[in-house]
């Protein structure tokens, strides 16, 4: 079977040389990301048996009329430390067949979907954490009218190479309310989910539950002016022996506010046991059947990453509050070209717990600060050439409770960036960043450079360093210096440098890193 996949992407390959000529609609894109690591002593960074790692991953991707197919080629030789050891191998990861039109949808193989917000089930990618858990299997959506969506699935999740030891089958229902009565100024849609997991047990319990059940249900409400959604959730629990793990539930609400120059959001999210895998004894983000980001400002400078609040899907009560005002042009503060104000905070607590039920009682707030954050970013350009960002954060970070179990260990960090851009011309520019840390504990200050030159489109250069120099027992610079390079499609990069170990996040999602040194490179390419 390997081998006929194998010369199924060379004839794909082959195929795009000519489509060329022909006009056939087949892309081809490649991506590779490569890492030769050194020992660090500094760090504690070591450097594995075979020094080099290497990632890489071949898409070929066929298009006409309403057929669509595609495959992948992934590499690992070996993987980049901190992937899980199941990438281990060369081989086709994905593929799949799809047929499109305006009633329905089938696709056979690999494919990703996501029901309502993701907090009973989204199959997506995310590779720069190694995550990919792709459902392979049939998908289809049907849409009878324009106001019903219907969506089916059964598959087995990805893991690695294999699939997991488990079958998942889900439905999703969306009714389109003001489709369904011709109304246009405000859309309005009712959905509702199941997803059902069936993983076998072979142990000495008896009755122990093989099957789990999820539902959800969700209500939204779209207009120029504000925005709602709510969506609540509940699963089994995977062990009904353990009488303290009653049903899980998750309640998630979404606000918005539009109006002129002023812009806000507000997100409140409750988890009661939520941890959703594909194998009841997974530890690995790989096996996620469901999809609950961190829902607090996403991060742009180094230091405001250092502790990074991560998602605590068995106790978690809090909300976000995200706003924006923009001072209009031709005003004392405005002046010519405006400013912009951005207003984050966000605060999140364990849930209440009591004798009777250690996990937690939904919707009751606990006395544990798990989190607490204000940002406050100003940004003002003052001519065609000059721009300048001015952010400040000031957080409370409980390390005790997330990371360690319990002890008693609250980080209180503030940040002050200042980020300020030159355009020497429309294609060439200078970037530069000023960043410090003020610490109570742990790691205290740190200071934070760097410099970007860039030649727009194809050339860019940059260096960067993070000092620690409040740390007691040893000041570490995490230094990096890299080119890029970029013609039409494709991009090359390359990269020297110092990484510090910790949490790190990506669209919300986060993982532990570990720290590294050495030379780094990248290609992207797509044709």
């Amino acid at each position: 079977m390997k081998k006929i996949l194998y010369i199924s992407a060379i004839i794909l390959l082959c195929l795009k040389t000519n489509a060329q000529q022909n006009n056939n609609n087949i892309s081809v894109s490649l991506e590779s990301n490569n890492q030769i690591y050194e020992e660090d002593s500094k760090t504690g960074a070591s450097k594995p048996d075979d020094k080099f790692g290497s990632n890489s991953y071949i898409d070929f991707i066929y298009n006409k009329n309403n057929i669509s197919a595609g495959l992948r080629l992934e590499s690992y030789n070996p993987a980049l430390q901190s992937y899980s050891n199941l990438y281990n191998d060369t081989d086709i990861a994905n593929k799949y067949v799809r047929f499109t039109n305006d009633f329905i949808m089938i696709c056979a193989g690999n494919f990703y979907e996501q029901y309502g917000s993701g907090a009973i089930f989204r199959a997506y990618e995310e590779r720069q954490l190694g995550i990919d858990n792709s459902l392979l299997g049939v998908n289809v959506h049907i849409k009878p009218t324009e106001y019903i969506l219907l969506k089916l699935f059964s598959g087995k999740q990805r893991k690695g190479f294999e699939t997991a030891d488990s079958r998942l089958r889900g439905g999703d229902l969306e009714f389109n309310l003001s489709k369904f009565i011709n109304y246009d100024k405000i859309q309005i849609k009712f959905g509702a989910s199941n997803i059902n997991k069936y993983e076998t047990y072979s142990g000495v319990i008896e009755d122990y539950q093989s099957s789990i059940d999820a539902y959800s249900g969700r209500l939204s409400a779209d207009h120029d002016k504000f925005s709602f959604s709510a969506e609540y959730s509940e699963k089994e629990t995977d062990n009904i022996l353990d009488a303290k793990l009653i049903t899980s539930k998750a309640l998630i609400i979404n606000s918005g506010l539009y109006i002129g120059n002023f812009n806000a959001n507000i997100n409140f999210r409750c988890l009661k046991d939520m941890d959703f895998k594909s194998e009841r004894n997974s530890a690995d983000n790989m096996q996620n059947i469901n999809y609950l980001p961190v829902l607090t400002k996403q991060q742009s400078y180094s230091l405001n990453n250092i502790y990074v609040y991560s998602t605590q899907v068995n106790s978690e009560i809090g909300f976000q509050v995200d706003a924006y005002y923009k001072i209009p042009k031709k005003t004392s503060l405005g002046g010519k070209y405006g400013l912009n104000i951005n207003l984050n905070y966000s605060k999140y607590n364990n849930l209440k717990t009591d004798a009777d039920n250690d996990s937690g009682l939904f919707l009751e707030k606990g006395d544990e600060l798990l989190f607490e954050d204000l940002n406050i970013e100003i940004k003002k350009k003052f001519s065609k050439s000059f721009r300048t960002i001015f952010a400040y954060q000031k957080s409370k970070y409980n390390k005790g409770y997330i990371e360690e179990g319990g002890m008693d260990l609250v980080i209180k960090p503030t940040v002050a960036v200042a980020d300020i851009l030159y355009k020497f011309t429309r294609k060439n520019s200078i970037r530069a960043e000023l960043q410090h840390m003020w610490n109570n504990k742990e790691s205290k200050e740190w200071i934070a450079g760097t410099i970007e030159l860039n030649f727009a489109p194809r050339l860019s250069f940059y260096a960067l360093d993070n000092y620690n120099y409040g740390n007691e027992e040893e000041k570490i610079h995490y230094y990096k210096f890299g080119t890029s390079y970029t013609k039409g499609a494709n991009r090359l990069e390359l990269s020297y440098g110092r990484t510090r170990g910790g949490i790190s996040c990506v669209g919300g999602v986060c993982r532990y890193m570990p720290a590294m040194r050495g030379l780094s490179f990248s290609i992207l390419s797509k044709f």
